[in-house]
């Protein structure tokens, strides 16, 4: 038997020998192990152990499989043997991985907690972290030796008992994790009285041959660090979110400042602006639609001791007439029906300390002529609605398309109010009479909207050459249009001239439209087919012959005969 007793003591299971009376006469290493964890005295007899231990059951079984609890929950086989000529009985316990030294060994050395609990709740086993989280220790130091092994004692223990008990702070998942069998997380906030901290709970289900819950690992790792890393780099993305807007804000503004010429005249025009800009003085600008006007009067009010009040830009001919007053001068609390309750801050109101740029000032109804004359004249104003005077310090600047032959109209414009308004008059030429500056808004316009649509776009010399003899009847703001057109349609990287005759034949009535508008998404050359097609088409049928389509156009007559031999225009 002592070969049989050597050979039981290499067994992995902890495993007893006890005889008739049950005393327990052998013991391998895992078994003594397993009492040790268990807190139960080594001498005692079998029946401490197995309360139910009946040697009249044994022996009428031979082999006897049950669950014994002292106090954790252990599977246990019982087999009949005869030990140095006795009868005597072997208690076979089931092999765990947490009766391994080695492995708790192991898993001490772990910063993560780590706690085994069965299916019935019963602690298993754990390591000195996760103690640690469990106590919530303030210093958050490493659990002294006694500690650990006064925590040893919950070895058995139902974890909701022992939670309650100690008063400790954690979420048993455990009866949860069991009925669903999946894998479940949570994170707990505690005060330490230092500092809150954060727990991740993790609980795994391990699973039987049967697919029944047997037992279920859960780890802890405090995140508190991450967590304060995490709002840290949130502040700082909201810092440099901050950044990134005042560089916009501030890159938005010099941009008003930077207009976009290289003419001669167009450089007297900023300098006189340049200089009006340092005084209060009304400006009044006259131009084509489309050359500049309101850049010009932003680039007054940016070099202006008003530059950091604000600039409201008003376009007369936007309002419809029945709403003039009560959006320039703002009106009372039920001054007519549908205003507000509160009432409501005009225009004029809202630009005080700043410049007031009144666009189309033209298109202005007569009425509201008399009525803006008057406000300029005493430096105030009344709200619709109400008695009381507010104060207005703002500067002038308008601007119209009129000619002077309207403009000194008084059946269309009030002559006292133009007189009152143009102290400094500024005239921008249009596009046409300064060629000089077609060129650097082609480049400028072309790197906008290549950075816009992410594109690489190129116009070479002989086309940029061509776009300058242009006769650009909506001055810049077509010019603008254009180049968008060519950078959203060109198939290739470089403009041909095709390409830019077929966009050019969009402007044959000289209307322009802030965008283009499909029915349906469409190769980029059966666009520039559909455009060329239609036009050539429409210019033939409207003006009669070829020659005179393609001088609308501005085309060769042989580029439409060319089209028409090879069939991309029918006949």
């Amino acid at each position: 038997m002592d070969n049989d007793l050597s050979m039981i003591s290499k067994i992995a299971n902890p495993i007893m020998i006890v005889d008739a009376s049950g005393s327990i006469i052998e013991i391998n290493d895992k078994a003594q192990y397993l009492l040790k964890i268990m807190n139960i005295n080594v001498s005692l007899t079998i029946t401490d152990i197995d309360p139910t231990f009946n040697r009249e059951h044994i022996e009428a079984n031979r082999h006897i499989h049950k669950q014994i609890n002292f106090p954790l929950v252990q599977e246990v086989d019982i087999f009949k043997l005869m030990y140095r000529d006795k009868p005597c009985y072997l208690y076979l316990f089931e092999e765990n991985i947490y009766l391994d030294e080695a492995f708790i060994n192991v898993i001490d050395s772990i910063d993560d907690g780590i706690i085994i609990i069965n299916s019935n709740g019963q602690l298993e086993c754990f390591n000195a972290a996760s103690l640690r989280n469990l106590t919530m220790n303030e210093k958050k130091t490493e659990v002294k030796a006694k500690e650990y092994e006064q925590g040893k004692s919950g070895i058995g223990r139902n974890l909701h008992d022992l939670l309650q008990e100690h008063h400790w702070r954690y979420d048993p998942m455990t009866p949860e994790i069991v009925r669903r069998k999946k894998t479940l997380s949570r994170n707990i906030k505690y005060d330490n009285g230092n500092a809150v901290s954060i727990l991740t709970l993790t609980g795994i289900p391990m699973l039987d041959k049967d697919s029944k819950v047997k037992r279920v690992v859960h780890t802890q790792r405090d995140i508190s660090r991450l967590v304060e890393l995490e709002i840290k780099l949130d502040e700082m993305e909201k810092f440099k979110q901050d950044y990134y807007d005042q560089c916009e804000e501030l890159a938005y503004y010099r941009n008003l400042n930077k207009i976009v010429y290289s003419s001669k005249k167009m450089g007297n025009i900023l300098k006189l602006a340049y200089k009006v800009a340092k005084t209060d003085s009304s400006v009044f600008i006259t131009g084509e639609t489309g050359v500049g006007k309101e850049e010009v009067s932003k680039y007054i009010h940016a070099n202006s001791k008003r530059k950091d009040k604000p600039f409201i830009a008003i376009n007369c001919a936007s309002i419809p007439s029945e709403l003039m007053e009560s959006e320039l001068f703002g009106y009372e609390a039920g001054a007519f029906t549908g205003a507000r309750n509160s009432g409501k801050k005009g225009l004029f109101e809202e630009a005080c300390g700043g410049t007031v740029f009144l666009d189309e000032i033209g298109e202005l109804p007569p009425q509201m002529q008399s009525k803006l004359l008057r406000v300029i004249q005493e430096g105030s104003f009344l709200r619709v609605g109400s008695n009381s005077r507010i104060e207005l310090d703002v500067r002038y600047i308008c601007a119209t398309n009129l000619t002077n032959e309207d403009l000194t109209n008084n059946n269309k414009f009030r002559q006292d109010l133009y007189h009152r308004l143009n102290v400094i008059p500024i005239h921008i030429p249009p596009l046409r009479e300064r060629k000089d500056d077609i060129m650097p808004l082609i480049f400028h316009f072309l790197q906008f909207f290549n950075d816009k649509y992410d594109r690489k776009i190129r116009i070479l010399k002989d086309e940029i050459k061509a776009l300058v003899e242009y006769n650009w009847a909506g001055n810049i703001r077509q010019l603008k249009n254009f180049i968008e057109r060519l950078v959203i349609l060109t198939e290739n990287e470089i403009v041909t001239r095709e390409e830019i005759e077929a966009n050019m034949a969009l402007n044959i009535d000289n209307h322009e439209t802030n965008e283009l508008q499909f029915n349906e998404i469409m190769p980029l050359k059966d666009v520039f087919h559909n455009v060329e097609q239609i036009l050539i088409k429409k210019a033939i049928d409207e003006l009669g012959s070829i020659t005179a389509a393609a001088k609308a156009l501005e085309i060769d007559p042989s580029t439409i005969h060319r089209k028409i031999k090879r069939g991309e225009i029918e006949k």
